[in-house]
């Protein structure tokens, strides 16, 4: 195992830290990953090099005056052009473009703001950044890892803030499935044979998914007996998921379909690592089912910025699938753009996002991927953090996903949260469950579960099975990136997310048509944070298109952008938002087992909670749920999310709430229409 001692990191404000020897390898990786010893010279790697702006306070107040409501500024976006101006002097590109040449690193491209692309040896990689690359082993998967940090020699000194693609880890998709209790996927439904007369797969599913009032259930095998009462969960034999159809009238967003306002004349730009050879296939099977306009040539387009893959990857279909399918669902008149990275590192993502960026290929852009800030380090977050930032001047909302592992403790033994959503400048998307019963009604609040099998099939087990925090949204308080002005009303000096919570989690997912690795595709009902990503990037398109109507000339201007969500909620909240809040909760499930030894009974009796192993949480239920395929009962809780909490206001599971997607229109065509 290598020991790497990490130096302290100052907060990352606007992407300004210059390198300085910043450790490279993370806490939480150098302590799960095996040190394989110093890569190969010869091994072919590629990197990121981001240069600063030249003025980065004049880059701040700009910002700050295109999302004041009131400054003569006010969403008056700067062109490409514009922000070119602002990056680097070109004498410090070409002086890092030569220095980079002259360690044997060859430039493959340069970005308007400044970000150099570099490929080249293990060997000349290590003197150009002063540094030592180690390949590391992780669950499997290797990867690489600049130990002892970085130390840029030469020309490159004092230039640079960061350095993308020598560090540790990879992207992950963040999405969940709906889980058994032993922990196994639930099985989809396949897709029916052309032609078939079989039963429509949605047929096998409902968004009823709770029973008014408690249920009782009596099961008795052997020498062990049981019954259990509580919220009954899926207990009519259908599973838990929602159509899009469902999905947009839980937002509101029903109500603008009626006003014609459906994201045409906008563009939301997918990107994801791999991409998925069945996407469209299955996406017209989706469509189909649901009767929803499929993808034609004029509505649906891939793009390869940084080059095609030359493999693939079946959890990264399954996320491409998802994210195209949901955002032309929601928003069926918006052009959607499938932008394909060749891998799912760190640099080749930030080529694709910088190629989207530079040339405006949409107004909104959905990233459902991350990684914990403990895996990752302050010169790969410092680059995506000024990403964020010439997204914005521009009006292009860059939304990341926060995470499906709450705060990140039980796979890594200590608290974080996710990159790149804590950049300063993007939007955190965050995850929660919707329509659970509260004693106010049904309610949507924070996305987190723990579950707790109770029987096989009818043989009631003697005792509870608890299996652990299962998934929940990420949130919390970034420890490098810091607070941007508009969060300047919640505590610390330390960039806070998710912005915004939304349908994530998969228990009330959505229904897909997801490919299979090996198998034909099937339906599913899927969650994460990458299904709230695509949902907001299509609800957000919509807005888009509000903020172009024009009353006078009767219609709307194609093209039109209000702008990154996150910095806007609190100054339009009572439009935006409901605060999404913790659960007056019902009785938790009760339960109670007796078994019987030599002819004398022993009952034991347990509440849902410590049935699950957990404290009790007054702002989260437990329900007593029958799996649909192996008709065994299991404890499942709603709103437990690791040590994230749902609040009033501000939290750390849903942000500043939920969105009010009929109530952001209005105020989109409000503002602008004139």
């Amino acid at each position: 195992m290598m020991k790497v001692l990490l130096k302290p990191v100052r907060a990352l404000t606007g992407a300004a830290l210059l390198l300085a020897g910043t450790a490279s390898v993370p806490a939480a990786h150098a302590a799960t990953a095996m040190d394989l010893g110093t890569a190969p010279g010869g091994t072919v790697l590629s990197a990121r090099v981001t240069l600063p702006f030249a003025n980065q306070a004049a880059v701040n107040e700009a910002l700050k005056a295109r999302y004041t409501y009131g400054n003569p500024l006010f969403h008056h976006w700067m062109s490409s052009a514009e922000i070119s101006a602002l990056g680097p002097k070109s004498a410090d590109v070409a002086a890092v473009k030569a220095a980079l040449a002259k360690a044997g690193l060859v430039v493959t491209g340069t970005s308007k703001t400044g970000t150099v692309s570099v490929s080249g040896t293990a060997a000349a990689m290590q003197r150009a950044f002063g540094t030592s690359i180690h390949t590391m082993s992780r669950n499997g998967v290797r990867s690489f890892a600049a130990a002892g940090g970085f130390h840029p020699q030469g020309a490159l000194a004092g230039r640079i803030s960061g350095i993308s693609g020598l560090t540790v880890g990879e992207m992950q998709p963040m999405l969940a499935h709906q889980r058994n209790a032993d922990g196994s996927i639930v099985a989809g439904i396949p897709v029916p044979a052309a032609g078939s007369n079989a039963a429509s797969p949605l047929d096998s599913y409902t968004n009823k998914c709770f029973t008014n009032g408690n249920s009782t259930v009596s099961l008795s095998s052997g020498s062990t007996s049981a019954t259990y009462s509580g919220i009954g969960y899926q207990l009519d034999g259908k599973s838990c998921g929602y159509t899009p159809q469902q999905i947009a009238k839980h937002y509101g967003l029903d109500k603008a379909y009626g006003y014609g306002i459906d994201g045409r004349g906008q563009t939301i730009v997918i990107v994801d690592a791999y991409g998925s050879p069945t996407a469209e296939a299955d996406a017209a099977t989706f469509f189909n089912a649901v009767g929803i306009a499929p993808f034609t040539d004029d509505n649906f387009q891939i793009i390869y910025p940084a080059a095609q893959p030359t493999t693939t990857s079946a959890n990264w279909a399954l996320e491409t699938e998802l994210d195209i399918e949901m955002a032309h669902a929601i928003a069926p008149g918006a052009k959607i753009v499938l932008a394909v990275s060749p891998t799912s590192s760190n640099a080749d993502l930030q080529a694709t996002v910088q190629y989207v960026i530079d040339n405006h290929v949409g107004n909104v852009v959905s990233n459902s991927y991350g990684q914990p800030e403990s895996t990752s380090d302050a010169p790969t977050m410092a680059a995506w953090d000024k990403l964020s930032q010439e997204a914005a001047l521009q009006g292009i909302s860059l939304l990341f996903s926060t995470g499906d592992s709450g705060d990140y403790a039980a796979e890594y033994g200590a608290t974080a949260t996710s990159s790149p959503s804590d950049s300063s400048w993007a939007t955190a998307v965050g995850g929660t469950a919707i329509d659970i019963p509260s004693g106010n009604g049904f309610a949507e609040t924070g996305w987190g579960n723990d579950y707790s099998a109770l029987s096989s099939a009818n043989a009631p087990l003697a005792a509870p099975k608890p299996s652990g925090f299962l998934f929940g949204g990420g949130g919390g308080v970034s420890t490098v990136i810091a607070k941007p002005f508009w969060q300047s009303d919640l505590p610390g000096n330390y960039r806070l997310e998710p912005d915004i919570g939304l349908i994530g989690d998969p228990f009330t997912g959505a229904i897909i048509v997801e490919p299979q690795a090996n198998g034909p595709s099937v339906f599913a009902v899927l969650g994460g944070t990458s299904l709230a990503a695509p949902v907001l990037a299509a609800m957000w398109s919509m807005v888009n298109e509000a903020s172009g109507w024009s009353p006078a000339a009767g219609q709307i201007t194609p093209g039109s952008s209000f702008g990154v969500p996150g910095p806007q909620l609190k100054t339009f909240q009572s439009y935006l938002l409901t605060d999404a809040l913790p659960l007056t909760a019902p009785s938790p499930v009760a339960i109670s087992i007796t078994t019987t030894s030599n002819g004398t009974p022993t009952t034991t009796t347990y509440d849902g909670f410590s049935a699950l192993g957990i404290a009790s949480n007054p702002g989260a239920i437990t329900v007593l749920r029958r799996s649909v395929v192996s008709k065994s009962y299991s404890v499942l809780s709603f709103n437990t999310d690791s040590s994230l909490t749902t609040t009033t206001g501000y939290d750390n599971t849903t942000g500043r709430g939920v969105p009010n997607g009929a109530g952001a229109v209005a105020l989109a065509a409000m503002l602008f229409g004139h």
